[in-house]
Formats: C-alpha cells, structure tokens, sequence
C-alpha cells in the first residue's frame, strides 16, 4: 500500500512539475503566433493537460514491463536517471507534434478559402521595409552597443572564472573542466554549421527577401538545430556509463540534469546570439547578454553565502540557469523584430524560391564537417583528452589556462568585433564581390590581433607563475607555461577563422573539409609519439593543425587565382618585437630577483617593461602604417 502510495506521489509531482514548464511554453507560443482564434488557444492550452497525462501514462505502463521482464535494479537504475529525460523531452515533442497539427490543420482551410471563387486578390507576402542595417553608419553606431555589452560580459566573465577557481577544490575544478569539455563537444556535435548559415544567409534575406521568407528561414534553422541538441543530449545519457569511465580524473555517480540543462541552454543560446548579430541587433543583444552574465554572478553570490564552497553541479547551475532565461528573452525579441520589419504597403516579388536548401544543407555541411575535423587540436577536446591521460592537477590548471586566455582573447579586436563584423563583411562581399577588399580587411584584422596578442605572451612567458599564482590564491605553482602554450595556440589559430570566413564568402567552403583532412592527420603524428613516450607533451600537438590548415588554405586560394597574401615582414616585425621585449624584461626580472618582489609587483613592473620595449620595437621596425591609422579612423568616424 505504501508503495503504491509512493508512485502516486511521485506521478503527481513530476506531472505538476510538466505542468509548471509546459503551461508558460503555452502561453508564450500562443503570444509569438499572435493568433486571435479562441479555438486554436483553447486546445492547445487543455492539449497541455492530455500529453502530460499520456506522458506519465506511457512512462509508468513501460518502467513497470521493463522491472517486470529485467527485474526491480533495471527498472529503478531507469527510474532514477533516464525515465525523468525521456518524459520531460516526449512533453515538449508531444506539445510541438499538436501545435504543427493545429497550424496544418488551419493553413489547410485558409487554404480552401483563398482558393474559393468569390477571392479575387492573390495571396502576396509582405516585403522587408527597405532599409539597409548592414552600412558603415549602422557599424558604427551599433559598435558602442556591442562594445559596452561585450565588454560587461568579458569582465564578468573574467569574473566568474576567478571565482570557481577560488571556491572549488582542484578535484571539483578538474571535474567542471573535464564536463565544461563534454558541454562543448556536444555543441560541435549538434552544431551542423547553422552559425555560419546563419550568418551567410541571414543578411542576404534580410537584404534582398520578403519578412515572411526570413521568418520561415530563421525559425526552420532554430528547430532543426533545438532537434540537433536533444538527440545529442539523449545519445550522451546513453553512451554516459563508457565516458564516465574514460574520465579518470573523477568518478561521476549519475548523469546529472544540470549537465543537461547546460548542454541544451547554452547551444540555444549561442545559436539566437548569432541570428541578433546577423541582423545587426546588437543594442538588443547587449541587455539580453546582461541575463547571462549578472545571473552567473548571483548565483555564485547565493550559493556561496549558503555553503561556503562549490562543486561541479553547482558550476553546471550557475551556467545553466541565466542561459535558459536568456533564450526565452531571444524568442520574444526576435519575433517582435521581424514583425517590426514587415511592410504592408509594399509587395515584394518572390523571384524564385529563397533560399536554395541545396546550398544551405552544403554550407551547412561544410563548416559542420571543418567542425568535426577540427575538434581535436580545439580546448574543449583537449580538455577530455587531459582528463583521461594527466593528472588531477594539470587538468584543472589547464581548464583554468584555457578559460583564462578565451576570456582574454574576447578583448583582441579580431574576436572581441566578430560577430558583428561577420556579417558587414559578408554582406559587404555579396554586394560587390571585391575579394581583394575582403582580404585585406581580414589581414588588417589578424594584424591588429598579433600586435595585441604578442605582448600578453611575452609578459605571461616572463611573469606568469605570479600572475597566475595571484589570480588562483597560490594554486597551479609551476604549470604557468601552459597558458603560455595556449595563447599561443589561439594566436595562430585566429587567422584560419579569418580564412574560414573568407571562403564561405567565396562559396568554397569545401576546401575547409579537404585542408581538415589534410591537417588532421599531420596532427597525429606528434600526438602518438606523445602519448607514447610523455603524456604532458599531448598539450602542444594543436599547433601542428593550426600551421597545417593555414598553410593549406592559402596554397589552394594561390591556385585559384584569389592571392591571399599575407605580410611576413609585418609578421616577423612583430614576433620579433615581442622577443626583444620578452628577452629585456626576462633580464631585468632575473636581476631583481635578489630583491625579492611580491607578485603584484613582479606581475605590473614587468608588463610596464614588456609594453615600453614593444612600443619602441614596432616604432623602429615601421610595423603600422599610415593607411591603416586612417583606414580605422573612418570606420569610427565616417570621414
């Protein structure tokens, strides 16, 4: 009896708890489709009711054969972890399957009624109120926004980073990398190159299609992929007992929800943050992004006035929780944009179907096959791959190394502009198909990438067990060349973005899938001689991708005719530059040392030294010219 009792407890709790997530879905989705009918309101807030009903139903009929047939340990192990997953994802799919039957059914009879005698006007689509977001006037006024936003979220980004690192342990923080590793690979794998679509596609609708063609286009996308991620999170409980155990750093008891949550959230998020940048909306993205970043922040806050200390769930939470609310703020606002957008007064010819999904699915394919084939040199892999082979704390130290130069790397002009810049310079392309302008607009952006970049390596090469002593309370003494080691990797590897961007443009993104398979196995030579003779050497084989797929795209773009040109005096200039400071204030340290600095001082007093020696070298060498000061001068000021 008081097992009975027990399940039925159980029932209604996870029903009401459906219930409190499918409901406010409802309501939203009967909002953004704007709909007046009572009827088609009316069945799908009570068809709420009914699938969550069959739901528990169907979950209840199948857990009770499966403990039947396989015995009471099978049907709890079920219970206890993929029962729950699978219900909360048969909901949503069973919500979805009766709203498109609604709209089918109605679009069926408007339809017969549009087609009947008495309609005389045909049906046309709206046009796109004609405006052009993607001019020089919009850059600029939309860099402030994205300035300030970009801006808030790296400091609070740095932020957050800095405080796992001081309230977890090195066994919590190892366990968090190797998991935030997983969260990643599982975003390549539900990817399926939909950022870059959306940023080949989005502007070229936005530009030159009706609001409707665009709609379909960017809903259509956001589906595809929310299916993407879903099966791939479903995949990962599945095969969740095999990667447990190839994470040797820690033993994870279950497949925890939060890991779920984070997966999914943060794939859709990334996702509607490249559709707002697509359509230059980045005073919107900016105050979205202040969900993301503010609630990392008051979750730590929270948690820690509660118990002191954090651990691995509490860090998938922290990540997971703003990331949900802010992809619910997307939806909202990218509806209400594209509505906006519509003109009544204006029809604008179809002109073919739009877009060609021929075209789409191969972009698509494309940049998702260069994604596959380009995971193993990435942070997120190799955040596993130390997981498995290194020990607890260099993998952490390395997690914290990888966090730390991403976050500063998000201030380097290259990366920190991107997402805006993505699409001008595309739209930009498309507009007047001038590849020589293209290509030396990305060559000026990887100038302005090294001349920032250099510097922080050679301070970190000279100062970094302090720096790094400072921001951790002492932690990962000795294992500062690890950061020197990924800034690195990340320099070099910035300017294959820049060509990955250049050949979509082109429309030869192909060549990203022939340059992978041809760097991949370049790589694997020295990462199997490491494996084999010294662990800890795994760490530098990333170097040996980024150096092939460069030197592979620029070759096959030579011998298209399309000459990419990069500058190697530029080039040695400033690798020259950052030795002779590196070199000069390595010596200095060395004979300060008698003196005893603290790290504070020994961290200012030699980047203050870094940055006069470099200045004085790129001023001797003549590494920035005069075209280039005025070239940045007018984008900021439009003279």
């Amino acid at each position: 009896m008081m097992d009975h009792y027990r399940q039925l407890l159980e029932h209604t709790c996870s029903g009401l708890i459906h219930l409190g997530f499918l409901v406010p879905l409802g309501i939203l989705f009967i909002y953004l489709n704007n709909r007046s009918g009572k009827v088609f309101n009316g069945i799908t807030l009570l068809g709420i009711f009914v699938i969550v009903f069959l739901s528990i139903t169907a979950q209840d009929t199948a857990l009770s054969l499966i403990a039947y047939y396989g015995g009471d340990r099978v049907g709890q192990d079920l219970m206890n972890g993929c029962a729950n997953i699978v219900l909360f994802v048969t909901t949503l799919a069973g919500f979805f399957l009766l709203h498109m039957l609604l709209t089918f059914l109605i679009n069926k009879r408007e339809q017969k009624i549009s087609h009947s005698p008495v309609q005389d006007k045909p049906v046309q689509e709206k046009s796109i109120k004609h405006t052009d977001p993607y001019t020089q006037k919009n850059l600029r006024s939309g860099a402030l926004h994205y300035l300030m936003g970009r801006g808030a979220a790296g400091m609070a980004g740095f932020l957050t980073i800095l405080l796992l690192v001081r309230f977890m342990d090195v066994s919590n923080y190892a366990a968090y990398t190797s998991l935030s590793g997983i969260v990643s690979i599982c975003g390549v794998l539900a990817g399926l190159g939909m950022e870059r679509i959306i940023s080949r596609y989005v502007p070229e609708g936005r530009l030159y299609r009706s609001v409707d063609e665009l709609s379909r286009f960017i809903w259509s996308v956001s589906i595809i992929r929310l299916v993407a991620v879903l099966l791939i999170v479903l995949l990962l409980y599945v095969l969740w007992p095999e990667v447990n155990r190839f994470l040797v750093v820690t033993e994870f008891k279950f497949f925890s929800t939060a890991l779920m949550c984070l997966i999914v959230s943060e794939m859709m998020f990334e996702h509607f943050s490249a559709v707002l940048q697509s359509l230059v909306m980045q005073k919107v993205l900016t105050r979205l992004m202040i969900i993301q970043w503010a609630g990392r922040l008051l979750l730590i806050g929270g948690i820690v006035a509660m118990k002191s200390r954090l651990d691995w769930e509490d860090a998938l939470w922290i990540f997971a929780i703003p990331e949900m609310l802010g992809v619910i703020g997307f939806v909202i606002v990218i509806n209400l944009h594209l509505r906006s957008l519509s003109d009544p007064e204006q029809i604008k010819s179809a002109g073919g179907s739009w877009p060609v999904w021929r075209r789409v699915t191969e972009v698509g394919l494309h940049n998702y096959g260069f994604a596959l084939l380009a995971a193993p040199p990435q942070g997120y892999f190799m955040k596993i791959l130390s997981a498995a082979y290194l020990t607890e704390e260099v993998v952490a130290a390395y997690g914290f190394c990888i966090s730390l130069a991403e976050k500063a790397r998000q201030y380097i002009p290259l990366h920190f502009f991107y997402g805006m810049l993505e699409p001008m310079m595309i739209a930009g392309y498309l507009k007047d198909r001038n590849f020589s302008e293209l290509s030396y607009r990305c060559q000026l952006l990887y100038k302005s990438n090294l001349l920032l970049m250099v510097p922080m390596i050679a301070w970190v090469a000279v100062a970094g067990d302090a720096i790094v002593g400072l921001l951790t309370g002492g932690k990962f003494q000795g294992l500062s060349w690890i950061l020197v080691l990924v800034m690195t990797q990340l320099t070099i590897g910035s300017h294959v973005v820049l060509l990955q961007l250049i050949l979509n443009s082109l429309g030869k993104s192909r060549l990203l899938i022939s340059a992978s398979l041809v760097a991949l196995p370049v790589m694997m030579i020295p990462l199997t001689i490491a494996l084999a003779t010294n662990p800890m050497y795994l760490l530098c084989t990333p170097l040996s991708f980024s150096i092939s797929m460069n030197l592979f795209i620029v070759f096959h773009l030579a011998r298209s005719n399309l000459i990419y040109k990069p500058s190697w005096q530029m080039l040695w200039s400033i690798i020259l530059s950052g030795l002779a400071s590196f070199l000069l204030t390595l010596s200095i340290a060395s004979q300060a040392q008698s003196l005893q600095p603290g790290a504070v001082a020994m961290a200012v007093a030699s980047l203050a030294a870094v940055i006069m020696v470099y200045v004085v070298a790129l001023r001797l060498m003549k590494v920035i010219r005069r075209s280039e000061i005025l070239l940045v001068k007018s984008l900021i000021t439009g003279h």
